[in-house]
């Protein structure tokens, strides 16, 4: 019996989602102006770095 192989949106859809986070991110950083677009990009830019350290937290044993 063959084990069934997880699609593509199950490997790689939320590191794309997090991928284009950042470049929104990244886009609200330089095209931005004022203090709104400052603190979106911050929060847009810190999700991945959030979302990485809970994984790595979560995953100890």
């Amino acid at each position: 019996m063959r084990r069934r192989l997880p699609s593509n949106w199950q490997t790689w859809g939320w590191p794309a989602i997090l991928a284009v986070l950042t470049l929104a991110g990244l886009f609200m950083a330089l095209l931005g102006n004022g203090d709104l677009s400052r603190t979106a990009s911050w929060m847009a830019l810190g999700t991945p770095l959030a979302v990485i350290a809970w994984k790595l937290y979560a995953s100890r044993p």
